[in-house]
């Protein structure tokens, strides 16, 4: 059995933490509703953030 690297590690726990970034961001958002909180999230995208 091969041990995962420590590149490895980081890149799992790099996307664990985007998807906990995303579950939080989603909770902010939804009292918005949808089509308002994809507005929000696009004019955000597009200002650089």
């Amino acid at each position: 059995m091969r041990k995962t690297s420590n590149f490895e590690n980081g890149l799992i726990w790099f996307g664990g933490g985007v998807s906990i970034a995303e579950i939080i961001s989603g909770t902010y958002f939804a009292s918005m509703g949808f089509g308002n909180a994809l507005a929000a999230t696009n004019i955000r995208l597009h200002q650089g953030g």
